[in-house]
């Protein structure tokens, strides 16, 4: 009866795990297209939406879209009700702070630099919803600049603060360690 039961929870558990992934990038519903794109008009008036889809990150449900807006290439991410979560633009480095700036163009020294980007958080998952629907506003946007590099056909990226502070760099893995499940540092 036990062995029944568990079997029973790992269906349905497959089963909410299967369609949590197949709904990723469907198109949202069109009430909550209509949120989003409020939400986008309102941040970005000029905005043309390329594309949108359900997304999941870090456990919070949101829908991503793509987008341009004075020219720039965008991707925002806006949750069902309409809170912005976050974007990343285009950018070119000349624009960035000359901190992070140096940061970057010495950390990707020898490196394929493949995208240049300014990312903007408004919003964090709350970590007490378990239902990856509810964020915090921030009281202030914070804001990163990011290269997407590639290094012998791997992909990573550096992230920093206006002061060149490093937020985030690629965890590159080798030939060997890739076959093995292993990330190496770098």
């Amino acid at each position: 009866m036990k062995l029944k039961k568990l079997s029973v929870m790992f269906i349905v558990l497959e089963t909410a795990i299967t369609g949590a992934f197949a709904k990723d990038n469907e198109k949202p519903s069109a009430e909550v297209q209509a949120q989003v794109t409020q939400a986008i008009k309102a941040k970005y008036p000029d905005a043309a939406i390329i594309k949108m889809g359900n997304e999941n990150e870090d456990g919070l449900n949101f829908v991503g879209v793509q987008l341009t807006a004075g020219g720039t290439k965008m991707d925002v991410d806006v949750t069902a009700d309409g809170t912005l979560v976050g974007s990343e633009e285009d950018a070119n480095i000349q624009t960035f702070p000359d901190a992070a700036a140096k940061a970057l163009q010495t950390a990707t020294k020898g490196l394929t630099v493949k995208d240049t980007e300014i990312a903007k958080t408004y919003a964090k998952a709350d970590p007490n919803d378990k239902t990856g629907t509810k964020v915090i506003v921030l009281a202030e946007p914070t804001i990163a600049y990011e290269m997407d590099v590639e290094k012998d056909g791997q992909k990573g990226e550096f992230s920093v603060d206006a002061n060149g502070t490093f937020l985030e760099t690629p965890k590159w893995t080798s030939k060997h360690e890739k076959s093995e499940g292993k990330e190496g540092k770098d």
